[in-house]
């Protein structure tokens, strides 16, 4: 269920981009969004676009650098079905892969500051839901986040001192599952990023005392996660 934060974003999101209308043709292969689809994705309130749709033409072939004004448009629809864990891609990290275009220069300060503001929102959501959606981890939310133009700096400080146990499973599995496997979506500058802020002293320090804690006094309903809260516990020593 999407929170009363995201829901002010969001509806901040239609109200903000109702300026831009979404007009043909779009700049996409025919091959990739038919021409009834296209039809579609005009003459629809973009907040009733069906995620199926969205998705299509997310990962439609488009020209080197699409128009910003064709993505405006939709980038209200893409937050709302984000905030519901209803990705319009194949892969979370790249449901915002559109940001990539485009420099920081092409969006009014407002667009921006929205945009921000729904990643803080969004990543605050997920810190504390666990386990996420259709076994989505962390580190796949702060990708795509990152490839959105989102400082992942405050998010990561933010998950270093949350109070909430699911903020701690999140870590846990990130240590065991996300440092050695990486990411092909994340760039390397995000992905040595990440690995650098696990190896920092506090932080290894602040989650091993986190872990231990939940370790010895778990609860009947967190039995299923004891295992990779041991595992991750010892794999922080090695960053110690």
């Amino acid at each position: 269920m999407m929170t009363e934060d995201l829901q002010e974003i969001v509806g901040r999101a239609y109200e903000l981009f109702a300026a831009y209308g979404v007009a043909k043709p779009l700049d996409v292969c025919p091959c990739c969004l038919k021409a009834k689809e296209m039809d579609q994705l005009v003459s629809l309130d973009v907040k009733h676009i069906p995620q199926k749709l969205l998705y299509t033409w997310n990962h439609a072939a488009k020209t080197d650098h699409p128009d910003l004004i064709e993505f405006k448009p939709f980038l209200p629809r893409f937050l709302d079905l984000i905030a519901q864990c209803d990705f319009p891609s194949h892969s979370v990290e790249i449901t915002l892969k559109s940001f990539r275009y485009y420099t920081d220069g092409e969006w009014t300060r407002e667009e921006r500051r929205l945009i921000d503001d729904f990643g803080w929102a969004f990543f605050q959501h997920c810190l504390r839901t666990f386990p996420l959606p259709n076994v989505i981890s962390l580190d796949e939310i702060i990708i795509m986040l990152s490839l959105a133009g989102v400082d992942i700096a405050p998010l990561l400080f933010e998950w270093e001192i949350s109070e909430h146990k699911e903020s701690v499973f999140h870590f846990a599995e990130f240590a065991i599952y996300g440092v050695d496997l990486g990411n092909p979506f994340a760039e390397a500058e995000l992905n040595a990023k990440l690995l650098a802020w696990l190896g920092t002293e506090g932080v290894v320090s602040d989650f091993s005392d986190k872990i231990k804690d939940l370790i010895l006094n778990q609860d009947e309903a967190e039995e299923d996660v004891l295992p990779d809260l041991s595992w991750a516990y010892k794999r922080l020593q090695l960053f110690g």
